[in-house]
């Protein structure tokens, strides 16, 4: 296996502020669970330190427990990547928010571990969408990035076959949160976690969703930002290994989970 290594990241990071021919105008963490599928989150990373960027970005790996104990032994000495793990499996939504607790930006951006960014300014996209918004509708305290797949249950215009001009959006329904941004003290004015903590993953996004408009916030989805996402990978393996037929209920079960919480909410 091809690991980033230090001199590869410090290579593209000296281009990033090159690039941008100024100061950072603000940090952002970005917070990607996983649970093995190594070469995916190896190639997340790359994609996210290969693209300009006008702010400093530092990476939070959170592994729910994987296979390999060893894999984030990576990243000991690499100063934009601080890797985690979780002393049990504990799922997508755990993962963040213990994620959330190790970040120090006043940004964060959480990222599936498949996801591929490629184009110039979509992390610049997304923070000034979401400044954007609050000028004209301080409700709105999240954004999220197009992509070229999305679930049937979220909004189609989420859906992009490549980044577009156009306005952003108000999300008619959830976030898939391929890749979301928001504020850092989001969770504090929503109840105190970013996610209810299910088991493995599903439905946390939902009751995130429905939990925010409770509290009266908004999602939104810009139109000039965009990533690639493999869909699945993780999920797929997990329910075609030996385990899968329980795995699989489990994360079924969730659906009653996520619907007991959001009818607490009376939306």
């Amino acid at each position: 296996m091809s690991y980033l290594n230090k001199q590869d990241v410090d290579k593209n990071v000296t281009k990033v502020s090159l690039d941008a021919k100024s100061l950072y105008q603000t940090s952002i963490d970005i917070i990607i669970p996983y649970y093995n599928q190594y070469n995916s989150v190896l190639r997340s990373i790359r994609s996210i330190f290969s693209v300009p960027t006008k702010h400093k970005i530092k990476i939070i790996l959170v592994d729910d427990h994987s296979e390999n104990v060893s894999f984030l032994e990576n990243f000991e000495n690499n100063k934009y990547v601080d890797g985690y793990r979780m002393p049990q499996r504990s799922g997508f939504g755990a993962s963040v928010n213990f994620g959330l607790k190790k970040c120090e930006s006043p940004w964060i951006l959480v990222c599936h571990s498949d996801i591929e960014a490629s184009h110039t300014g979509w992390i610049d996209n997304l923070i000034e969408s979401i400044l954007n918004w609050k000028k004209v509708d301080d409700s709105v305290k999240m954004v999220s990035a197009c992509t070229n797949i999305v679930p049937d249950d979220v909004d189609s215009s989420l859906k992009r076959s490549n980044v577009m001009e156009g306005k952003d959006f108000i999300l008619d329904s959830h976030s898939p949160f391929y890749a979301t941004l928001f504020h850092r003290d989001l969770p504090k004015h929503i109840g105190g976690n970013l996610f209810k903590e299910y088991p493995i993953a599903w439905y946390e996004d939902i009751e995130l969703s429905s939990r925010m408009k409770y509290y009266g916030y908004k999602q939104s989805g810009s139109s000039k930002s965009f990533v690639r996402h493999y869909g699945g990978l993780t999920i797929n393996a997990l329910l075609s290994s030996q385990e899968g037929g329980q795995i699989g209920k489990t994360m079924e079960s969730n659906y009653q989970k996520c619907t007991e919480d959001v009818n607490n909410y009376h939306i």
